[in-house]
């Protein structure tokens, strides 16, 4: 998938976004049950999201004011990768999986 936008597919992979973002960004859902959560007001300059397993979440939260967010992320089977507002970096981050409910947390 090349852009952000709400989505749902028949394994209950899902994306929840109220807006529409189209630029540098790669979602590939592997396993099923995973959830791309953004809030309205995030802002991404590149992001590759790539679900391999089941039951993973990422939630992105807002950033307005700062960088916005260059992220590739892998996420594990039960895991969880939660970026808080205002979160912005110079180049791409790579957040390695994880795996059987651990979790990540990042905050501005």
């Amino acid at each position: 998938m090349k852009k952000l936008e709400n989505y749902s597919d028949d394994h209950g992979n899902r994306i929840l976004y109220e807006g529409l973002m189209e630029k540098d960004i790669t979602v590939h859902f592997r396993g099923s049950n995973n959830t791309l959560i953004l809030h309205k007001k995030a802002s991404l300059h590149a992001l590759n999201a790539q679900f391999d397993c089941d039951n993973g979440t990422v939630e992105i939260g807002s950033n307005t004011g700062v960088i916005p967010l260059k992220a590739f992320i892998r996420i594990g089977q039960d895991s969880t990768v939660k970026i808080g507002n205002n979160v912005s970096n110079n180049s791409m981050v790579s957040i390695p999986p994880l795996m059987s409910s651990q979790e990540r947390n990042q905050s501005g």
